[in-house]
């Protein structure tokens, strides 16, 4: 927003020093800045005095400079426009603002002059060719004129400009290349750029993943472990957005159902799709037929939902370490065995079914507090007690770093958290 304003106040004074520039209304291309007026009768006569020695700089011509970092092509992606920045056979600075594939003539012109205002704030001044009346073809042609181009450097890669182009009322950004065609029309490179950049599995943390396969350019949109048929289809098309990320459209093939899930028509699926730039994972935010709205999903080569691998760990690290009993002053206790993956929660020396089971989800927070899901399997009524259906609960389970071992836990016998001691005899330390 600043270099904008720095252009438009430059813009200004430039426009006011035009102005100020004689009694005539109409300048001429001879009477420009930086041009030299051919005029016999000053030419002979004696230089006047202005009374002082000293000389006045010479503006520098940046032309050099400009042209030189600045050279070939520039692009805008959305609607084909382009300027072009080169020097010709006879040594003239030009430039021309076009459209790609559009017939008619654009006003094209020579760069006399080039003025910086701040690093990366460029002005040119450019004398715009006539163009002769041509009803057959375009029909009304146009005088030579004068215009003043700004244009501000992005720190982009590829390099990018902002500039309001000649025959243009809006700021655009225009990209550079080298060579003469539309980059952003080409697109199997697109495709292509997009399968080899982000080929393979990004998965989000429910199991819906987005398989990009670089084989046969095809997407597979899916959930892990999951059975029926998935959506997927060949890529058609891929466009980049001003911020850089993809919109991918993907042709999705029809699908007939079977036993598991029901079948679909073909339909076309756009696949919006941000890279959010992480390392280790690589991550992205995106979209899918499964889910309403964007989610962030995580990159991997190897087949498999990453999230699960990581609870596993989780859960195989959690056994590890507190493999044994925990129990409070009263005698409740919970038992961890890492042999059997399973945990339960009992009183000692008292007879009954006792809740437990083999945990399905763990996390840990910031503060080192574990939250387990455990699945506890229905128990039938018996002599000693009454059943129940199976059900899920939860441990909160944080270990306390003390010596003895002791951990604060919550239990389905007990109100909130209590603080339980580490043993690995099983019985009841605080009796006998």
């Amino acid at each position: 927003m600043k270099k904008l304003i720095i252009v438009s106040l430059l813009l200004a004074l430039f426009i006011a020093l035009a102005a100020c520039g004689g009694d005539d209304d109409t300048t001429t291309a001879q009477d420009a800045p930086g041009s030299v007026a051919q005029n016999s009768d000053t030419a002979d006569s004696e230089p006047q005095s202005s009374g002082s020695d000293v000389t006045e700089p010479v503006a520098a011509d940046l032309r050099e400079e400009f042209f030189a970092s600045h050279g070939g092509y520039w692009t805008e992606m959305d609607n084909g426009r382009f300027i072009t920045f080169s020097k010709n056979e006879e040594g003239v600075y030009r430039a021309t603002f076009a459209v790609w594939n559009a017939g008619g003539p654009f006003p094209s012109g020579e760069v006399r002059e080039v003025k910086k205002a701040g690093d990366g704030l460029w002005f040119l001044i450019i004398t715009i060719d006539g163009m002769p009346d041509d009803p057959d073809w375009y029909g009304d042609g146009w005088d030579p004129y004068d215009v003043t181009v700004s244009v501000v450097d992005n720190d982009t890669d590829p390099a990018s400009v902002l500039c309001v182009a000649v025959g243009d009322s809006v700021q655009r950004t225009y990209y550079h290349h080298e060579k003469p065609e539309n980059p952003f029309l080409q697109e199997p490179d697109l495709i292509g750029d997009f399968v080899s950049k982000y080929k393979g599995y990004w998965t989000e943390s429910d199991g819906c993943f987005i398989y990009i396969s670089e084989e046969d350019r095809r997407i597979n949109f899916s959930k892990w472990n999951t059975g029926g048929g998935s959506p997927s289809g060949n890529i058609t098309d891929v466009s980049v957005k001003s911020d850089g990320s993809y919109k991918v459209k993907v042709s999705v093939d029809a699908f007939a159902g079977n036993e598991e899930l029901g079948g679909w028509e073909a339909y076309e699926f756009i696949l919006e799709f941000t890279d959010l730039k992480t390392t280790d994972p690589e991550t992205a935010k995106a979209n899918h037929p499964y889910l309403s709205g964007y989610q962030t999903y995580r990159h991997h080569t190897e087949p498999g939902d990453p999230f699960i691998k990581e609870q596993e760990d989780m859960i195989n690290d959690f056994f590890t370490k507190y493999d044994g009993f925990w129990t409070e002053k009263d005698g409740k206790f919970i038992s961890i065995s890492k042999k059997e993956r399973i945990i339960y929660f009992a009183v000692w020396n008292s007879g009954g079914s006792f809740p437990g089971g083999q945990v399905f989800e763990i996390s840990k927070d910031g503060s080192g507090m574990y939250t387990l899901g455990i699945h506890v399997p229905a128990v039938p009524d018996n002599d000693e007690s009454t059943g129940w259906e199976a059900y899920d609960m939860t441990l909160n389970f944080k270990d306390l770093s003390t010596d003895p071992r002791t951990a604060s836990a919550d239990h389905p016998f007990l109100k909130g958290f209590n603080k339980f001691y580490y043993h690995t005899n099983p019985a009841n330390p605080f009796v006998g």
